[in-house]
């Protein structure tokens, strides 16, 4: 599942860059391991705003809740796909060789 959630915008390059890997959310989309996210950036009045991570999907490697989290909330644990674009072709050729082969 992919989740499209806002970011604001002071997060943006700490997410982008890898320095932020998580994010505290309200759990209202049941986030799970192995979902993915894409962020829109947006300002504190909630505008868009263009920032290179509109176009990144991150991967949800963990969720923690519990342990001092408040109850509806949860930590996920977040890390960039960087060969999303080309699994997601890959996945819409099936009639395409597999490596090793042959026609």
């Amino acid at each position: 599942m992919i989740h499209n959630i806002k970011l604001n915008i002071q997060f943006c390059d700490p997410v982008a860059m890898g320095i932020k890997p998580f994010e505290v959310r309200r759990n209202d989309r049941g986030y799970r391991a192995g979902d993915f996210i894409r962020f829109t950036s947006v300002d504190d009045a909630l505008n868009r705003v263009h920032h290179p991570i509109d176009k990144q999907i991150f991967k949800i490697t963990y969720v923690l809740s519990g342990w001092g989290i408040e109850p509806e909330f949860v930590v996920l644990g977040i890390k960039k796909e960087e060969n999303l674009q080309e699994k997601a072709s890959e996945a819409r050729r099936p009639w395409s060789k597999k490596d090793g082969e042959q026609e």
